[in-house]
């Protein structure tokens, strides 16, 4: 009697048990341990707030502030952060992300303030540049052979232009420089043989030789002519020259722009 009345019991708990109870197969099981937003293995940011995986970060300046170099990044699309660990990101380093050839855009944030020597190198894929006000110095060779760049906005903040610089951005059609630059290197936009447009700002007061030099609009120009870049003259396409006009509105004379022109006997300058 007592066994039959315990095996009541535990039948009656058992009951209760269950029915406080839901019972999956194992598909359902499966399903619901799934997490609900899955990360993929390779995210990419979606804005430029976000830092795009595997870029390497150095510490500098004592310890204040971070450079940026490709890393093992491999996005096409890749943000650079203003902040890392809490600190800015201030320089792009030397040879950073050069010969970084799947690479298709980059957001440079207003953290930077240099763009580092051959930092861009042969980034055959770039197509387009926005260089932030906050950068102040674009280095040597930075964003050379950068073939399929096809225009740039350089910021207020940038005041040098690195020698060669651009040079050999075959796909570059156009280019807008800030009114902060003072001084473009040594053949920095040499060699871009699409370049046919070039807004350059007021602040700029030195040229360097060749700076613009077998671009697009050195090829346009006849032979025997003054070779004009925006507001200024860049060159003479030939040796054998005996008097030149500069045209009303120039704003200066890049260096060089004469040499070698052996047969030279004047030159007007207009006043204004």
């Amino acid at each position: 009697m007592k066994n039959t009345v315990l095996i009541s019991i535990l039948f009656s708990l058992y009951a209760i048990i269950l029915s406080g109870c839901t019972i999956w197969d194992v598909d359902e099981l499966r399903e619901r341990s799934r997490p609900i937003n899955p990360i993929p293995d390779n995210p990419t940011p979606v804005n430029p707030e976000q830092s795009t995986l595997g870029l390497r970060y150095t510490l500098i300046n004592n310890g204040t502030a971070y450079s940026v170099s490709k890393g093992t990044a491999a996005d096409t699309i890749v943000y650079i952060p203003a902040v890392y660990n809490g600190l800015p990101v201030t320089v792009i380093e030397d040879y950073g992300f050069q010969s970084y050839t799947n690479m298709t855009s980059i957001t440079i944030p207003d953290s930077v303030t240099s763009i580092g020597y051959e930092a861009f190198r042969d980034c055959s894929s770039l197509t387009s540049i926005t260089i932030p006000d906050s950068v102040t110095s674009i280095g040597h060779y930075a964003f050379s052979s950068c073939s399929g760049l096809t225009s740039i906005t350089i910021g207020n903040g940038v005041t040098s232009i690195g020698d060669h610089a651009f040079f050999d951005c075959s796909g570059l059609t156009s280019i807008t420089i800030g009114n902060g630059v003072t001084s473009i290197g040594v053949h920095a936009f040499s060699s871009c043989s699409g370049l046919t447009s070039i807004t350059i700002g007021n602040g700029v007061t030195s040229i360097g030789t060749g700076a613009f030099g077998n671009t697009g609009i050195w090829n346009n120009t006849p032979d025997g002519s003054v070779v004009y870049a925006d507001k200024w003259v860049v060159g003479y396409k030939g040796t054998i020259i005996g008097e030149v006009n500069i045209n009303q509105g120039t704003v200066g004379i890049s260096n060089y722009a004469f040499y070698n022109c052996t047969d030279l006997t004047s030159i007007t300058i207009p006043d204004v």
